[in-house]
Protein backbone atom coordinates (compact mmCIF):
# COMPACT_ATOMS: atom_id res chain seq x y z
CA UNK A 1 0.00 0.00 0.00
CA UNK A 2 2.74 2.61 -1.15
CA UNK A 3 0.54 5.66 -1.59
CA UNK A 4 2.67 8.84 -3.23
CA UNK A 5 1.74 12.11 -1.12
CA UNK A 6 1.43 15.29 -2.30
CA UNK A 7 1.67 18.36 -0.30
CA UNK A 8 -1.29 20.58 -0.28
CA UNK A 9 -2.95 23.60 1.52
CA UNK A 10 -5.37 23.46 4.17
CA UNK A 11 -8.10 25.93 4.65
CA UNK A 12 -9.69 26.35 8.27
CA UNK A 13 -13.47 25.76 7.46
CA UNK A 14 -14.46 21.92 8.48
CA UNK A 15 -17.17 19.86 9.57
CA UNK A 16 -16.70 17.93 12.41
CA UNK A 17 -16.99 14.49 11.95
CA UNK A 18 -15.49 12.73 14.65
CA UNK A 19 -14.69 13.35 18.51
CA UNK A 20 -10.87 12.47 20.43
CA UNK A 21 -9.98 9.14 20.73
CA UNK A 22 -10.38 6.49 23.34
CA UNK A 23 -11.53 4.24 20.51
CA UNK A 24 -10.31 0.24 20.60
CA UNK A 25 -6.63 0.10 18.63
CA UNK A 26 -3.21 -1.53 18.88
CA UNK A 27 0.36 -1.20 19.94
CA UNK A 28 0.61 2.13 22.12
CA UNK A 29 -3.07 2.86 21.17
CA UNK A 30 -3.24 5.73 23.62
CA UNK A 31 -0.43 7.85 22.09
CA UNK A 32 -3.62 8.59 19.47
CA UNK A 33 -5.94 9.67 21.44
CA UNK A 34 -5.56 13.57 20.57
CA UNK A 35 -5.64 12.87 16.60
CA UNK A 36 -9.50 14.16 15.16
CA UNK A 37 -10.55 13.59 11.28
CA UNK A 38 -12.11 16.46 9.94
CA UNK A 39 -13.69 17.14 6.36
CA UNK A 40 -14.10 20.58 4.88
CA UNK A 41 -16.90 21.79 3.79
CA UNK A 42 -15.06 21.43 0.08
CA UNK A 43 -14.82 17.62 0.76
CA UNK A 44 -10.80 18.01 1.49
CA UNK A 45 -9.85 15.98 4.87
CA UNK A 46 -7.92 17.62 7.75
CA UNK A 47 -6.30 16.12 10.51
CA UNK A 48 -6.32 17.77 13.87
CA UNK A 49 -3.95 17.15 16.89
CA UNK A 50 -4.18 18.48 20.26
CA UNK A 51 -1.07 17.14 21.20
CA UNK A 52 1.83 15.98 18.63
CA UNK A 53 1.61 12.17 17.88
CA UNK A 54 5.00 10.73 19.93
CA UNK A 55 5.31 6.62 20.34
CA UNK A 56 8.34 4.63 20.38
CA UNK A 57 5.86 1.80 18.64
CA UNK A 58 3.46 1.08 16.24
CA UNK A 59 -0.17 2.75 17.40
CA UNK A 60 -4.07 2.32 15.87
CA UNK A 61 -6.47 3.28 16.94
CA UNK A 62 -10.57 3.33 15.84
CA UNK A 63 -11.68 7.19 15.82
CA UNK A 64 -15.52 6.67 14.89
CA UNK A 65 -16.77 2.73 14.58
CA UNK A 66 -18.63 2.40 11.31
CA UNK A 67 -21.96 0.49 11.40
CA UNK A 68 -20.79 -2.25 8.63
CA UNK A 69 -19.52 -5.80 9.15
CA UNK A 70 -16.21 -7.17 10.48
CA UNK A 71 -13.15 -6.61 8.17
CA UNK A 72 -12.44 -9.48 6.57
CA UNK A 73 -8.68 -10.23 6.12
CA UNK A 74 -8.70 -12.00 2.76
CA UNK A 75 -11.10 -9.28 0.91
CA UNK A 76 -10.25 -6.31 -0.69
CA UNK A 77 -10.85 -2.87 1.30
CA UNK A 78 -12.28 0.38 -0.72
CA UNK A 79 -11.01 3.39 1.43
CA UNK A 80 -9.86 6.56 1.53
CA UNK A 81 -6.61 7.90 3.32
CA UNK A 82 -4.91 11.15 4.43
CA UNK A 83 -1.38 11.24 5.64
CA UNK A 84 -0.46 13.47 8.07
CA UNK A 85 2.32 15.29 9.88
CA UNK A 86 2.69 13.17 13.43
CA UNK A 87 4.19 16.86 14.92
CA UNK A 88 1.46 19.32 13.24
CA UNK A 89 -1.39 17.31 11.67
CA UNK A 90 -0.41 18.88 8.41
CA UNK A 91 -1.96 17.26 5.58
CA UNK A 92 1.02 15.66 3.40
CA UNK A 93 -1.55 13.72 0.99
CA UNK A 94 -4.81 12.35 0.40
CA UNK A 95 -7.25 10.71 -2.16
CA UNK A 96 -10.43 11.36 -0.83
CA UNK A 97 -11.06 13.31 -4.16
CA UNK A 98 -10.00 10.45 -6.39
CA UNK A 99 -11.95 9.57 -9.29
CA UNK A 100 -11.82 5.88 -8.78
CA UNK A 101 -11.86 4.02 -5.34
CA UNK A 102 -8.97 3.42 -3.73
CA UNK A 103 -8.29 -0.42 -3.18
CA UNK A 104 -6.07 -2.79 -1.44
CA UNK A 105 -6.36 -6.93 -1.66
CA UNK A 106 -5.25 -7.23 2.53
CA UNK A 107 -3.44 -9.52 1.99
CA UNK A 108 -0.99 -8.53 -0.25
CA UNK A 109 0.12 -6.45 3.09
CA UNK A 110 1.62 -9.31 4.26
CA UNK A 111 3.58 -10.40 1.75
CA UNK A 112 5.96 -7.27 1.53
CA UNK A 113 8.04 -8.70 4.59
CA UNK A 114 7.59 -4.97 5.58
CA UNK A 115 7.25 -4.64 9.21
CA UNK A 116 5.32 -1.47 8.14
CA UNK A 117 2.68 -2.93 6.08
CA UNK A 118 2.30 -6.18 8.38
CA UNK A 119 1.34 -3.44 11.17
CA UNK A 120 -0.90 -1.47 8.58
CA UNK A 121 -2.99 -4.85 8.24
CA UNK A 122 -3.07 -6.19 11.50
CA UNK A 123 -4.36 -2.56 12.08
CA UNK A 124 -6.91 -2.28 9.14
CA UNK A 125 -7.96 -6.23 10.09
CA UNK A 126 -8.22 -5.93 14.04
CA UNK A 127 -10.97 -7.20 16.18
CA UNK A 128 -13.83 -4.29 16.04
CA UNK A 129 -12.55 -2.50 12.71
CA UNK A 130 -15.82 -2.54 10.79
CA UNK A 131 -16.80 -0.87 7.33
CA UNK A 132 -17.36 2.64 7.74
CA UNK A 133 -14.48 3.51 10.42
CA UNK A 134 -12.19 5.68 10.63
CA UNK A 135 -9.09 4.08 11.80
CA UNK A 136 -6.08 6.16 13.21
CA UNK A 137 -2.20 4.43 12.76
CA UNK A 138 1.11 5.40 13.37
CA UNK A 139 4.29 3.89 12.63
CA UNK A 140 7.78 5.23 14.01
CA UNK A 141 10.61 5.37 11.58
CA UNK A 142 13.07 2.57 11.35
CA UNK A 143 16.60 2.53 12.12
CA UNK A 144 17.59 1.60 8.73
CA UNK A 145 16.18 4.78 7.34
CA UNK A 146 14.03 2.91 5.03
CA UNK A 147 11.11 5.11 5.87
CA UNK A 148 10.32 8.03 8.11
CA UNK A 149 7.60 8.33 10.76
CA UNK A 150 3.94 8.01 9.61
CA UNK A 151 0.84 9.01 10.55
CA UNK A 152 -2.15 8.35 8.67
CA UNK A 153 -6.17 7.69 9.10
CA UNK A 154 -8.13 5.34 6.97
CA UNK A 155 -11.82 5.67 6.22
CA UNK A 156 -12.83 2.17 5.30
CA UNK A 157 -16.12 2.70 2.68
CA UNK A 158 -16.58 -1.11 1.39
CA UNK A 159 -15.26 -4.31 1.12
CA UNK A 160 -15.89 -7.50 -1.25
CA UNK A 161 -14.04 -10.45 -1.88
CA UNK A 162 -11.52 -10.95 -4.79
CA UNK A 163 -13.77 -13.04 -6.91
CA UNK A 164 -17.45 -13.84 -7.96
CA UNK A 165 -19.25 -14.64 -4.77
CA UNK A 166 -22.76 -16.17 -5.34
CA UNK A 167 -24.78 -19.55 -6.23
CA UNK A 168 -22.92 -21.37 -8.93
CA UNK A 169 -25.46 -22.82 -12.22
CA UNK A 170 -25.51 -25.21 -13.96
CA UNK A 171 -24.13 -25.08 -17.53
CA UNK A 172 -25.77 -25.57 -20.55
CA UNK A 173 -23.79 -27.69 -22.67
CA UNK A 174 -23.86 -25.75 -25.44
CA UNK A 175 -20.79 -23.73 -24.57
CA UNK A 176 -16.86 -25.12 -23.48
CA UNK A 177 -16.93 -26.86 -20.07
CA UNK A 178 -15.24 -24.68 -17.12
CA UNK A 179 -14.14 -25.79 -14.08
CA UNK A 180 -16.46 -23.66 -11.87
CA UNK A 181 -16.11 -22.99 -8.14
CA UNK A 182 -16.27 -20.28 -6.42
CA UNK A 183 -12.93 -18.27 -5.25
CA UNK A 184 -11.12 -20.40 -7.47
CA UNK A 185 -9.51 -19.64 -11.23
CA UNK A 186 -11.48 -20.85 -13.81
CA UNK A 187 -10.26 -24.21 -15.88
CA UNK A 188 -11.22 -24.85 -19.00
CA UNK A 189 -11.91 -28.30 -19.65
CA UNK A 190 -11.06 -30.62 -22.52
CA UNK A 191 -11.35 -28.20 -25.14
CA UNK A 192 -11.61 -29.14 -28.66
CA UNK A 193 -10.57 -26.93 -31.33
CA UNK A 194 -11.33 -28.61 -33.81
CA UNK A 195 -14.85 -28.24 -33.57
CA UNK A 196 -16.99 -24.95 -35.14
CA UNK A 197 -17.12 -22.50 -32.91
CA UNK A 198 -20.28 -20.38 -32.64
CA UNK A 199 -20.70 -17.22 -35.29
CA UNK A 200 -22.49 -14.88 -33.12
CA UNK A 201 -21.64 -13.96 -29.37
CA UNK A 202 -22.89 -16.32 -26.97
CA UNK A 203 -23.06 -15.69 -22.98
CA UNK A 204 -23.83 -17.46 -19.97
CA UNK A 205 -23.74 -16.92 -16.03
CA UNK A 206 -21.58 -19.55 -14.24
CA UNK A 207 -21.87 -17.71 -10.79
CA UNK A 208 -24.95 -15.75 -9.97
CA UNK A 209 -24.01 -12.67 -8.00
CA UNK A 210 -26.54 -10.28 -6.80
CA UNK A 211 -25.10 -6.90 -6.98
CA UNK A 212 -26.28 -4.02 -8.89
CA UNK A 213 -26.42 -4.19 -12.43
CA UNK A 214 -23.63 -3.17 -14.87
CA UNK A 215 -23.89 -0.72 -17.46
CA UNK A 216 -22.59 -0.67 -20.92
CA UNK A 217 -20.39 2.84 -19.64
CA UNK A 218 -19.12 1.27 -15.98
CA UNK A 219 -15.99 1.16 -14.74
CA UNK A 220 -15.18 -2.36 -14.20
CA UNK A 221 -12.79 -4.60 -11.52
CA UNK A 222 -12.56 -7.78 -12.66
CA UNK A 223 -11.04 -11.21 -12.68
CA UNK A 224 -10.53 -12.82 -16.04
CA UNK A 225 -9.02 -15.48 -17.90
CA UNK A 226 -8.84 -16.11 -21.89
CA UNK A 227 -8.63 -18.80 -24.39
CA UNK A 228 -8.33 -18.70 -27.77
CA UNK A 229 -11.07 -21.49 -29.27
CA UNK A 230 -8.56 -23.36 -32.21
CA UNK A 231 -6.34 -24.76 -29.36
CA UNK A 232 -7.84 -23.83 -26.10
CA UNK A 233 -4.86 -21.97 -24.71
CA UNK A 234 -4.74 -19.20 -22.80
CA UNK A 235 -3.50 -15.94 -23.86
CA UNK A 236 -4.88 -13.15 -21.34
CA UNK A 237 -5.88 -13.11 -17.92
CA UNK A 238 -5.47 -11.09 -14.40
CA UNK A 239 -5.87 -14.30 -11.76
CA UNK A 240 -2.52 -14.37 -10.07
CA UNK A 241 0.04 -17.17 -9.25
CA UNK A 242 -0.78 -19.24 -6.39
CA UNK A 243 0.77 -17.80 -3.57
CA UNK A 244 0.75 -14.45 -5.33
CA UNK A 245 -0.88 -10.63 -4.39
CA UNK A 246 -3.01 -8.87 -7.04
CA UNK A 247 -5.71 -6.71 -7.58
CA UNK A 248 -8.38 -7.38 -10.29
CA UNK A 249 -7.91 -5.43 -13.27
CA UNK A 250 -9.77 -2.08 -13.97
CA UNK A 251 -11.09 -0.31 -17.23
CA UNK A 252 -14.37 1.22 -18.54
CA UNK A 253 -16.52 -1.14 -21.01
CA UNK A 254 -16.17 1.68 -23.04
CA UNK A 255 -12.21 0.55 -23.81
CA UNK A 256 -12.54 -2.96 -24.63
CA UNK A 257 -13.69 -5.16 -27.22
CA UNK A 258 -17.22 -4.97 -28.18
CA UNK A 259 -18.22 -8.99 -27.30
CA UNK A 260 -17.50 -7.44 -24.09
CA UNK A 261 -19.12 -4.43 -23.29
CA UNK A 262 -22.49 -6.36 -25.24
CA UNK A 263 -21.85 -9.35 -23.14
CA UNK A 264 -21.32 -8.01 -19.55
CA UNK A 265 -23.82 -5.08 -19.70
CA UNK A 266 -27.22 -5.64 -18.33
CA UNK A 267 -25.58 -8.32 -15.67
CA UNK A 268 -24.77 -8.30 -12.37
CA UNK A 269 -21.80 -7.55 -9.88
CA UNK A 270 -20.84 -10.62 -8.72
CA UNK A 271 -21.44 -12.86 -11.26
CA UNK A 272 -19.04 -14.95 -12.71
CA UNK A 273 -19.79 -14.81 -17.11
CA UNK A 274 -18.52 -16.91 -20.06
CA UNK A 275 -18.61 -14.95 -23.20
CA UNK A 276 -17.42 -16.75 -26.51
CA UNK A 277 -16.84 -13.99 -28.83
CA UNK A 278 -16.51 -14.21 -32.50
CA UNK A 279 -13.45 -12.42 -34.39
CA UNK A 280 -16.07 -9.49 -35.59
CA UNK A 281 -16.57 -8.70 -32.16
CA UNK A 282 -13.40 -8.93 -31.07
CA UNK A 283 -10.40 -8.27 -32.94
CA UNK A 284 -11.66 -8.75 -36.38
CA UNK A 285 -11.18 -5.52 -37.37
CA UNK A 286 -7.35 -5.37 -35.94
CA UNK A 287 -5.49 -5.76 -39.49
CA UNK A 288 -1.94 -7.88 -38.52
CA UNK A 289 -2.97 -8.46 -34.75
CA UNK A 290 -2.35 -12.00 -33.73
CA UNK A 291 -6.17 -12.75 -32.70
CA UNK A 292 -7.68 -11.25 -36.34
CA UNK A 293 -8.70 -14.61 -36.48
CA UNK A 294 -9.98 -15.86 -33.55
CA UNK A 295 -13.14 -16.76 -31.73
CA UNK A 296 -12.21 -16.34 -27.95
CA UNK A 297 -13.31 -17.73 -24.72
CA UNK A 298 -13.23 -15.77 -21.86
CA UNK A 299 -14.50 -15.76 -18.02
CA UNK A 300 -15.09 -12.83 -16.29
CA UNK A 301 -15.86 -12.26 -12.42
CA UNK A 302 -17.27 -9.18 -11.63
CA UNK A 303 -16.07 -8.30 -8.39
CA UNK A 304 -17.17 -4.08 -8.61
CA UNK A 305 -18.44 -1.56 -10.98
CA UNK A 306 -19.10 2.04 -10.38
CA UNK A 307 -21.27 4.27 -12.95
CA UNK A 308 -20.21 7.51 -14.23
CA UNK A 309 -22.79 8.73 -12.08
CA UNK A 310 -21.00 7.67 -8.86
CA UNK A 311 -17.77 9.43 -9.95
CA UNK A 312 -17.42 12.64 -8.15
CA UNK A 313 -16.66 15.39 -10.58
CA UNK A 314 -12.94 16.15 -10.99
CA UNK A 315 -11.49 19.25 -8.48
CA UNK A 316 -10.55 21.98 -11.02
CA UNK A 317 -7.53 23.98 -9.95
CA UNK A 318 -7.55 27.62 -8.46
CA UNK A 319 -5.98 29.87 -10.62
CA UNK A 320 -3.44 32.07 -9.08
CA UNK A 321 -4.76 35.96 -8.36
CA UNK A 322 -2.39 38.74 -10.29
CA UNK A 323 -1.50 41.08 -7.87
CA UNK A 324 -3.63 44.64 -8.54
CA UNK A 325 -0.24 47.14 -8.43
CA UNK A 326 2.01 44.76 -10.65
CA UNK A 327 3.45 46.84 -13.87
CA UNK A 328 3.20 45.74 -17.18
CA UNK A 329 6.49 44.74 -17.30
CA UNK A 330 6.10 42.91 -14.35
CA UNK A 331 2.68 40.89 -15.22
CA UNK A 332 4.73 39.63 -18.42
CA UNK A 333 7.52 38.48 -16.79
CA UNK A 334 4.92 36.63 -14.29
CA UNK A 335 3.51 35.69 -17.41
CA UNK A 336 6.26 34.02 -18.51
CA UNK A 337 7.47 32.20 -15.66
CA UNK A 338 4.09 30.72 -15.88
CA UNK A 339 4.36 29.74 -19.12
CA UNK A 340 7.65 27.85 -18.42
CA UNK A 341 6.63 26.20 -15.58
CA UNK A 342 3.04 24.89 -17.62
CA UNK A 343 5.68 23.51 -20.32
CA UNK A 344 7.79 21.81 -17.67
CA UNK A 345 5.05 19.84 -15.72
CA UNK A 346 4.45 16.20 -16.58
CA UNK A 347 0.91 15.07 -16.21
CA UNK A 348 0.14 12.94 -13.05
CA UNK A 349 0.90 9.29 -13.56
CA UNK A 350 -2.56 7.27 -13.65
CA UNK A 351 -3.23 3.48 -14.29
CA UNK A 352 -4.00 2.88 -17.89
CA UNK A 353 -7.00 1.12 -18.50
CA UNK A 354 -7.20 -1.75 -21.71
CA UNK A 355 -7.74 -0.26 -25.16
CA UNK A 356 -9.25 -2.03 -27.74
CA UNK A 357 -6.50 -2.28 -30.16
CA UNK A 358 -3.60 -3.42 -27.73
CA UNK A 359 -1.53 -6.11 -28.45
CA UNK A 360 -1.40 -7.10 -24.86
CA UNK A 361 -4.69 -8.01 -23.20
CA UNK A 362 -7.77 -10.05 -24.08
CA UNK A 363 -10.23 -8.26 -22.80
CA UNK A 364 -9.19 -4.49 -24.78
Amino acid sequence: MRTRYFALPTVATVLLLTGCGGGEGLGNSDALDDVELHIRDDDQPEVILHSPVDSDEGASQVLEAGDGEQVDGQNIVEFRQVAASPESGDVLGHNFDQTLPQLSWLPSLQETGQDIDSFFHDALTAEGVTIGSDVAIYYPADEEGLHDQQLAVFRLVDQYPVYAEGEVQEQSGDLPQITNEVGAAPELEDHDGSAEAPTELREEVLIEGDGAEIGAEDQLFVQYRGWRWSDGEIFDGSWPEEGEAELPANFSLQNVVEGWTEGISGHNVGDRLMLVIPPEQAYGGNEGHELEEETLIFVIDVVQAISPEDMPEPQQPQQPQMPEDMSEEELEELMEEMEQQQGGEQAPESEEAPQEESEESGSE
